[in-house]
């Protein structure tokens, strides 16, 4: 489903008004699991300020191969219980038993951006460049925000600032 991107996005439900899953969120990326909340003692290790992580949220994003940095291929990237907060994992289609894990979203992005490096011949520019882990998890998209906020709405995350977000819904 292509949600449109102004005024405002529609989140498309099911007839039980959950989120019609998967959903494309823009080109390249689809929300396939928007995840479940911890457990309560869990909790506030799983919120920032600005983010919300919840085991099990699932998308696929393409990007330039790590194998053949001439292509594009899909990752799964996947937001995991971890003993102390949460893990973010991606796995490349083109090497799917090499998956990348860090407690930090921007660091596994950052070694998927250089595994493609040693592979490619990017200039050095490029390779200075920081990748928003967020955002490549589609953690930063507007549909994504307005769900975790809305299942979120009832727990204590005391950190956490929510956002007011451009966000329609609608019951198929």
């Amino acid at each position: 489903k292509l949600l449109p991107r102004n005024p405002m996005w529609v989140l498309y439900r099911d007839k039980d008004g959950k989120p019609d899953l998967p959903m494309r969120l823009e080109e390249g990326l689809c929300l396939y699991s928007i995840g479940q909340p911890p457990s309560s003692s869990k909790l506030k290790n799983y919120h920032t300020r600005e983010y919300v992580y919840f085991p099990g949220y699932v998308t696929v994003r393409e990007h330039q191969s790590m194998v053949n940095p001439d292509h594009l291929c899909k990752y799964k990237c996947e937001v995991l219980e971890g003993k102390n907060g949460p893990l973010f994992r991606i796995t490349c289609e083109d090497s799917p038993n090499e998956p990348i894990t860090s407690d930090d979203p921007d660091e596994a992005w950052q070694n998927v951006a250089n595994a493609i490096f040693l592979v490619s011949n990017a200039p050095l520019s490029d390779r200075r460049r920081k990748l928003n882990g967020n955002e490549r998890f589609g953690l930063c998209h507007e549909a994504v925000i307005a769900m975790i906020q809305e299942t979120m709405g009832h727990l204590g995350c005391t950190e956490y600032e929510p956002i007011a977000v451009g966000v329609t819904n609608f019951v198929h």
